[in-house]
């Protein structure tokens, strides 16, 4: 018995409608795909800023036990 996967309404993930003006954490979904390129540097860029806090905030916590 093959029960009937649901499908995803990709479109209220991104915070979209059925006309298609998605978004992706606030940018509109069509600049995101135009440029597709300076959204991958930006979310590099995020995951450094993210990678150098966590550095700093484990450096910070390792300097009160010593």
């Amino acid at each position: 018995m093959d029960t009937p996967m649901h499908a995803i309404n990709e479109s209220s993930l991104m915070q979209g409608n059925a006309t298609g003006d998605g978004q992706v954490l606030g940018l509109p979904l069509n600049w995101v795909e135009t440029h597709r390129a300076s959204s991958l540097l930006i979310a590099f860029g995020c995951c450094v800023i993210a990678t150098l806090l966590s550095v700093y905030n484990i450096v910070q916590h390792l300097a009160h036990y010593s």
